[in-house]
């Protein structure tokens, strides 16, 4: 572990029970107190809401910049965190949070190692909050007055020998003794100050003493000096050796650890911020003046380094959006600013979603020996986002490809407002909804726009703008994304494409968009009885297999009708990818949405006009007009046969050509092989995840009818896609 001045564990809940933090420590040091990562492994225990463990996770690495990252699990309510953990306070699966908290350590604590430090977090309360890691036990040093004296060994008695790993106010562990600590030194006898000599358990019972035998002029003697009846964890307990001859004495200090055995001015002040002369620009300096916490918004600072003849500051860690610059010998109106080095620092905005972040200011004798560090704090953004969208890289996110619904949920401080601004001739393609009336939560929504005629794979932008209530602090975000759009009609209540799909089914640009209509106004399905062979074929579309987004196109062969690349073996369902074969907006229907444009799933459907109710409840009823047409076929003067169209639309809406969906489609083919094509007999993929199909049962031989059914159908058989829009929440003007 590297020596700090700060403890405290900076961390982030993400989703999926994934808590991503940075480590920072704060102690007394023999670099005089300077703030440094916690580089090292720590242990994470966690505890679901009825106090059962469920994680334990240990050698956590904490990388050479603090930075951790532990997966502890979407259950957990409270996560503990142990650093320089002795194994027997790392719980076994089944312990409870009770008896957790009652763990012990004992025996004479290895000095030789960091502290051991806990700390914790209630994973529903914490936002940003930093985790104090305190320190569960006490230090005993050793500070040299005086010269010429040898400590050849220092004995800690009526010590006691175990402790709680968590705090206890009065209680003591279970079997306490107190007990003798040696630290024999007549190998290597102490002759200067010696700092963490050995740690001490939290003691609250008993009088610890410390009996020091030592050697002056070659004449042995014995200090002695009795420890605060008290030992509290997190304290530094300093022997201090002063006098002289047969006045040598020892004298106890007792500090908080972080604020170490050396109180002259001299040591607090150099290497430190000197505020006065300083220019924050809103950035604020701990009491201290080693550590500088910067605003996430631009900012401009002229930081003023206490420093000394010889001294020079440098600056570590070098950061996106942050210039720092050291002017070593700084004057101000033509005057030398006097034992002051000034550092200019320029802070961009910090983008929704950047971490916190760190940078350090190191100042150093004229022997390049470090005399202490002052840390750059960068606080991250405080509006929160989730979703979609990320500002990680830019403030500018482009999905490139059509996408609507919610993009992000924005959880914004008090006092801040968003606001979205779209372009000259743009349309208010996006918005911003509360999840509840008064939260603080947005929802930002991509909406969609029923046969937009600009839905030709433009680009949209949106620019998000979030502020002050008064507008200061303006920073902005630029949104865009391709705006495509198939030709639909709304029957009920479905929004019905118009057109079969054809070519790689998720491919906008091989589809019939809505500036390519060629039916934006007028009939249908008069249009599909009375155009041209190609026109017809052009709206037609391909058969699909599962598994294979490119479409199966009718050819020729040897005379014969086959689809192009058909395979005689799928394995794929095409009913299991209602959206995966689809444009990005867009489902294949359901059985549901198919049952509700006919009055069974194994209906009769006639070449005569025909009014009917479906014979389906609430949402799901409707009267529908029912109108056929058909036509025939030849290609290249082969016979295809009879093609059928069926038109279907609510009763109130038979008049209005924009409320029809015709179903057609080629006929389906079975195997592999030419001359295997029903030609009026058509299957739809349907969105419903097993064999079931709804299939258009031709019989124009006979013209018996028509049946719209139901059936199961195996993965080999060719499928028409006819989609539907995706229920979309916003939808524009």
């Amino acid at each position: 572990m590297q020596s700090c001045n700060n403890n405290e564990l900076f961390s982030e809940k993400a989703n999926n029970g994934v808590v991503s933090g940075q480590l920072l420590e704060s102690r007394a040091s023999e670099e005089g107190g300077e703030t440094s990562y916690f580089a090292g492994k720590v242990t994470a225990v966690a505890f679901d809401a009825d106090g059962v463990i469920v994680m334990v996770r240990e050698n956590i690495q904490v990388d050479q910049n603090g930075k951790f990252s532990v997966v502890i699990g979407t259950k957990a309510k409270k996560c503990y965190f142990i650093a320089n953990a002795p194994k027997e306070v790392i719980p076994n699966l089944g312990v409870t949070e009770t008896e957790f908290k009652n763990m012990v350590m004992t025996g004479q604590l290895d000095s030789t190692l960091d502290p051991v430090m806990l700390g914790g977090i209630d994973m529903d309360s914490y936002h940003w909050e930093p985790i104090v890691m305190q320190r569960c036990v006490a230090r005993l040093d050793l500070k040299m007055q005086v010269s010429g004296v040898s400590v050849k060994r220092i004995t800690v008695k009526g010590a006691a020998d175990r402790s709680f790993l968590f705090p206890h106010e009065t209680e003591t562990p279970e079997d306490l003794q107190l007990t003798d600590f040696v630290m024999d030194f007549a190998d290597a006898a102490l002759t200067d100050s010696k700092n963490r000599l050995m740690y001490l358990h939290e003691q609250q019972t008993g009088t610890p003493e410390v009996v020091m035998e030592v050697t002056v002029d070659g004449r042995m003697m014995e200090l002695k000096e009795k420890l605060p009846e008290k030992i509290k964890r997190n304290s530094l307990y300093t022997l201090k050796v002063y006098g002289s001859g047969a006045k040598l004495n020892i004298q106890v200090a007792e500090n908080d650890w972080e604020s170490g055995q050396n109180n002259e001015s001299s040591v607090i002040t150099l290497a430190k911020v000197n505020v006065e002369s300083s220019h924050l620009d809103g950035a604020r300096v701990n009491e201290k003046g080693d550590t500088v916490f910067i605003p996430y918004s631009d900012k401009t600072l002229s930081l003023a380094i206490n420093t000394e003849e010889g001294m020079t500051v440098r600056a570590e860690g070098s950061l996106d959006l942050v210039e720092v610059s050291v002017a070593q010998n700084a004057t101000r109106g033509n005057v030398a600013l006097d034992k002051l080095t000034m550092v200019n620092v320029t802070s961009r905005l910090k983008r929704i979603g950047m971490p916190l972040q760190y940078s350090y200011l190191e100042s150093l004798d004229s022997n390049g020996v470090m005399k202490g560090r002052i840390v750059l704090v960068f606080e991250p953004n405080p509006v929160q986002m989730t979703g979609a969208l990320s500002f990680l890289e830019d403030t500018s996110y482009d999905f490139d490809r059509y996408i609507d619904g919610e993009y992000a949920r924005l959880i914004l401080p008090k006092g801040m407002k968003a606001e979205l601004e779209f372009g000259a001739g743009e349309d208010q393609w996006a918005i911003l909804k509360e999840t509840e009336a008064g939260s603080d939560t947005l929802r930002l929504l991509g909406g969609w726009k029923p046969n937009d005629p600009k839905a030709d794979g433009r680009k949209q932008v949106v620019t998000l703008k979030l502020s002050n209530e008064d507008g200061s602090d303006m920073e902005t975000y630029t949104i865009s994304r391709l705006n495509y759009g198939l030709p639909v009609v709304e029957v009920a209540g479905n929004w019905w494409c118009k057109y079969n799909l054809k070519g790689t089914a998720n491919d906008f640009n091989d589809q019939i968009l809505v500036n390519a209509d060629p039916v934006k106004e007028g009939s249908l399905l008069d249009y599909l009885k009375d155009c041209s062979l190609e026109e017809l074929k052009a709206v037609m579309g391909d058969q699909y297999q599962g598994g294979n987004l490119e479409g199966l196109p009718l050819t020729l062969s040897d005379g014969k009708f086959e689809y192009s690349g058909f395979k005689s073996s799928v394995s794929v369902n095409i009913n299991t990818q209602g959206k995966q074969m689809v444009p990005s907006g867009y489902e294949m229907p359901s059985d549901n949405d198919f049952r509700r444009l006919v009055n069974s799933d194994d209906a009769k459907l006639g070449y005569e006009p025909a009014v009917y109710n479906n014979n389906m409840s609430g949402v799901d009823s409707f009267r529908l007009n029912y109108n056929h047409g058909n036509r025939s076929v030849s290609i290249d003067d082969v016979v295809y046969g009879k093609v059928g169209f069926y038109d279907f639309c609510e009763e109130a809406f038979a008049s209005d050509n924009s409320k029809h969906v015709v179903l057609f489609g080629w006929g389906h083919q079975w195997e592999a092989g030419t001359g295997k094509i029903s030609s009026d007999d058509f299957i739809f993929a349907v969105n419903n995840g097993t064999s079931t199909a709804w299939m258009m049962e031709g019989w124009f031989v006979d013209m018996r009818g028509n049946w719209f059914k139901t059936s199961t159908q195996n993965n080999v058989k060719s499928r028409t896609i006819r989609c539907k829009k995706s229920p979309v929440e916003y939808i524009y003007k």
